[in-house]
């Protein structure tokens, strides 16, 4: 399957499945445009501009979920359970937007992300009791 499309679901099946855990404090905007855009050039484009072909696979999905965990842990206080968790989940993510990348660029990748992004958004809304969809006024 199309790695773009995989991240669209899966992050469908995740809004969906832990709508009830997750409390996003940022703006659809920012969490379907901005972030990927900002994420992608940072986690995916630098370390390839700058190792190349030396670049191991999953060794950008590693960085991806480290310093994601990293930033919840120290907002949320994740217990060691969640963070186990949340990093496997931010790593299969992270190995999706690097497949992306490899296939088919910096768009390709962020295209990846927003679509995980934002149907794992649709997907908590929709699991929380229909909330109205869409970007807010």
């Amino acid at each position: 399957m199309n790695s773009i499309l995989f991240s669209a679901f899966y992050g469908l099946l995740k809004g969906v499945a832990f709508a009830k855990h997750s409390v996003r404090d940022v703006s659809d905007f920012q969490a379907n445009v901005i972030g990927p855009l900002h994420e992608e050039a940072v986690y995916r484009v630098l370390p390839h501009v700058t190792m190349g072909r030396a670049l191991p696979r999953g060794f950008t999905a590693f960085i991806f979920a480290t310093d994601h965990l990293i930033s919840e842990y120290r907002h949320n206080a994740l217990d060691g359970f969640q963070a186990v968790v949340r990093f496997a989940d931010v790593f299969a993510g992270g190995l999706l937007y690097e497949a992306a990348f490899r296939r088919y660029g910096y768009l390709g990748a962020v295209l990846a992300h927003a679509a995980h992004n934002t149907a794992c958004g649709l997907g908590r809304k929709a699991a929380q009791g229909g909330a109205r969809v869409g970007i807010a006024p």
